[in-house]
């Protein structure tokens, strides 16, 4: 009797232990599985100025040790990371970052003068191995495309001051009194009285030649012996 009793508890013990070591594992499990990796691309800014640079934010979820690579687009050009520069490489237009349990990478890059880019990118989990390739080769996983545009700069139109035009104001001259010269009235000449009588210029000139005649003969009476007849 006491021999079965014995198994009776023994086995409901290893049931017991059984139960609670699957509640346990199960509840381990329920937590790993939940996991979901991935990477993720910010930027602290997608529309930079010209030639002026600006970060990259990778956001790492649960990737324990893998890779990420960045491809830049054409233009932009990689300055530098905050990530160990042992765990980078740089080829071209591509950024290799290994990842050994980092939940962040940032990296700055330089914008071009003008112009926009797409920015692509991969990274891989080096502890998980996808069923459907062969043992020992990575499973890529590509991280979302982001554009990224150079904000254009507005010439400036040069601003031509109009020159304001000046008035100026004349004084009107006051009006200059003119003396107008008096003309001094021409004499008129004195008609030499002419005769409508025939003949008065012949009887005129008779007259005058007597009276010439008579001074002439008074003045030999004067000056010489003269007797009375």
């Amino acid at each position: 009797m006491s021999d079965g009793r014995s198994k009776k508890v023994k086995m409901k013990v290893a049931a017991l232990l059984l139960v609670v070591t699957c509640l346990f594992v199960g509840a381990w499990l329920t937590p790993v599985m939940a996991k979901e990796l991935s990477v993720t691309r910010s930027f602290s800014t997608t529309s930079p100025s010209p030639n002026s640079e600006f970060d990259v934010m990778l956001a790492i979820s649960d990737l324990n040790i893998g890779g990420i690579v960045e491809t830049l687009p054409e233009g932009f050009s990689y300055v530098s990371t905050t990530h160990p520069s042992d765990q980078v490489s740089i080829s071209g237009q591509k950024i290799a970052f290994a990842v050994i349990n980092e939940t962040e990478i940032t990296y700055k890059v330089k914008a071009p003068s003008s112009g926009e880019g797409t920015f692509t990118g991969k990274w891989v989990d080096l502890l998980v191995l996808s069923p459907e390739l062969e043992e020992g080769k990575e499973r890529w996983e590509t991280i979302a495309d982001a554009i990224v545009v150079v904000e254009a700069v507005a010439t400036p139109t040069p601003t031509v001051a109009t020159p304001t035009p000046t008035t100026l104001t004349l004084a009107t001259p006051k009006p200059v009194a003119t003396t107008t010269p008096t003309t001094p009235p021409v004499p008129s000449p004195t008609p030499i009285p002419t005769s409508d009588v025939p003949g008065f210029d012949a009887i005129f000139v008779a007259i005058a030649l007597v009276i010439a005649c008579l001074v002439v003969f008074r003045k030999k009476g004067k000056g010489g012996n003269t007797k009375d007849v």
